[in-house]
């Protein structure tokens, strides 16, 4: 139920700590439900699912790249993009062509 949470409102969610208040348990142990369902730390898969939904918006929207992050849950354009760079190896804008080229073809 952990994971199916996080996942489910991982737009919300700021960190582990307020995922063990909602579900009565302690931080730690909200990691090591993560951690065993998907083999990723928290975090790692707190950015999966929020970049999940960023990639939706960037292949099917024109939104701006600011607009994106906010509704896929970041708090800053940069944070975003720097996230979504590591992550998935190319700049949100690179991969909105990306898409784009995609379609077109």
């Amino acid at each position: 139920p952990v994971v199916a949470y996080v996942y489910k409102h991982a737009i919300q969610i700021r960190d582990r700590e307020e995922v063990a208040a909602h579900f009565s348990i302690s931080p730690d142990t909200v990691s090591s439900r993560v951690r065993q369902a998907t083999d990723q730390a928290f975090r790692e898969f707190l950015h999966t699912c929020r970049l999940k939904i960023a990639r939706n918006l960037l292949a099917e929207t024109t939104l701006d790249i600011a607009a994106v992050a906010e509704r896929a849950g970041f708090r800053t354009t940069s944070h975003f993009s720097r996230i979504f760079r590591h992550l998935e190896d190319m700049s949100p804008t690179q991969y909105r062509r990306k898409m784009r080229a995609k379609k077109a073809s």
